[in-house]
């Protein structure tokens, strides 16, 4: 009877996980596990995903005769001792495509193969293999559209089904692990609204993409729109590895038009995240375009701390910031918005905002959170030109031109008109709870950005 170690990481999930398939392929039965390791980083909106998607996909398990056991330490420490105990022949693992973890496993595959256990990495995480898109001068895309057109003919759907059943062993005693442990709840626990419209787990995420795709058609148009309820709310799901990138492109090319054009494109638009990571790995504390590090930026804790309680003054950024306090997610357009606000107007760096992100958001990715504040900020690769500064007011009023959305989140301010609801201070209005004036002026704020930069160039 041969023994192996199934390691789930993100790829939560039991259907379209060719590793698993693997997995159970190769061994008689296998010890599946989670390793919670200990992070500098709380990251508690997506710890408490986690823990209701381990929760999920234990009973998925449990349904199939298998049994999940979640561990606490470092996986470098606990897999060969679990190895040698089990006397498991190999461990299967997904790849993260992430520098840290990568060069984790580099380590741990050593460790194993001391005691001649192998380490067999999986894809599944990624439909674009980064090594094989190269552009024409044989060095890796610095622009979306170029790589997009290029990874997409690179790119297979996998129809992997769920296993029916599954041969599970015990996880063995040691004085390694004294106790199976499960993932803590946020302390405080302040993830209570982020379960009124979202679920983990696998079942969810197949039923969420389903329900996307009766209203794809429109998803072009009306995904820019946050009032509407238009957009995919995939991230986490995706993030957490419950449904396969695969999966979603499958079903997103057989419904076919516009707007399953438009979501494809999307779906690039994460691959080039991982893309750019794995050339660029520096990139995830360093900007992409070194003339940045030229750049003044401000240290301004009350703009910041204003900006993560959603009180800078201006509806649409603090709507925003609230929304993502409240659900641990906020819509696509808005978030350019507030990163707009804070890089540009407050003169705040990107990694300030990006921190904040990553602890907030369920769908906190290293890959697509970084790319996404590089943009904004015009610092990385494929950026939008630094001295496009979102207007917060303009945009508020072409993409929540009712307010409803500004109502939802700032219901200080439900009471006010369509066109004052958008910038009371410029219509003389004032509102007991709400600051009377914005933190920072638009107009100063957007002329400071500009002298920055161009300081910037001059040195």
């Amino acid at each position: 009877m041969t023994t192996g170690i199934y390691w789930f990481r993100r790829d939560l999930r039991l259907a379209d996980n060719a590793g698993l398939a693997r997995a159970l392929a190769a061994h008689d039965a296998l010890c599946f596990v989670y390793i919670d390791e200990p992070t500098a980083e709380p990251y508690d909106a997506h710890r408490a995903w986690l823990r209701r998607s381990l929760l999920a996909l234990a009973q998925d398990l449990q349904a199939r005769g298998g049994e999940l056991h979640i561990l606490q330490g470092s996986a470098e420490t606990l897999l060969p001792c679990l190895a040698a105990s089990s006397n498991a022949t190999a461990v299967h693992v997904c790849t993260l495509h992430e520098p840290e973890a990568d060069a984790r496993d580099l380590r741990i595959a050593a460790q194993l193969s001391k005691v001649g256990v192998r380490l067999l990495r999986n894809t599944g995480r990624l439909l674009t293999d980064a090594d094989q898109v190269r552009s024409q001068t044989d060095s890796p895309y610095r622009v979306f559209t170029p790589f997009f057109k290029s990874a997409r003919q690179t790119w297979r759907v996998l129809d992997v089904p769920a296993p029916v059943r599954v041969a599970s062993v015990p996880l063995p005693a040691s004085e390694a692990w004294p106790s199976e442990a499960g993932i803590a709840s946020p302390t405080p626990a302040w993830d209570v609204g982020f379960w009124h419209d979202s679920a983990p787990g696998e079942a969810h995420a197949q039923n969420r993409l389903s329900t996307f795709l009766k209203s794809i058609d429109t998803y072009a148009e009306a995904r820019d729109f946050p009032a509407q309820d238009a957009t995919s709310r995939l991230s986490a799901h995706l993030h957490f590895g419950e449904i396969s990138p695969s999966r979603v492109l499958a079903a997103a090319r057989l419904h076919g038009g516009e707007g399953a054009d438009k979501f494809i494109a999307e779906l690039g638009w994460r691959e080039f995240a991982y893309y750019v990571l794995q050339h660029w790995p520096q990139t995830l504390t360093e900007n992409f375009n070194t003339r940045f590090d030229r750049m003044a930026w401000r240290e301004d804790p009350r703009a910041v701390q204003a900006w993560q309680a959603g009180r800078t003054g201006i509806p649409i950024v603090d709507a925003g910031m609230r929304q993502l306090w409240q659900q641990g997610r906020m819509h696509n357009r808005v978030r350019m918005i507030v990163a707009s606000w804070l890089t540009k107007h407050a003169g705040v760096h990107w990694r300030e905002g990006a921190k904040w992100f990553m602890h907030t958001l369920v769908d906190a990715d290293l890959a697509n959170n970084t790319l996404g504040w590089q943009w904004v900020a015009g610092t990385g690769v494929d950026a939008a030109p630094y001295f496009r500064i979102f207007n917060p007011v303009s945009q508020s009023q072409k993409f929540d031109a009712s307010g409803d959305y500004v109502r939802r989140w700032l219901p200080e301010l439900s009471s006010l008109d369509n066109r004052t609801i958008h910038a009371p201070w410029l219509q003389g209005v004032a509102v007991k709870a709400y600051p009377k004036q914005p933190i920072v002026d638009l107009q100063s704020g957007r002329q400071a950005a500009l002298d920055r930069f161009a300081a910037c160039r001059n040195r």
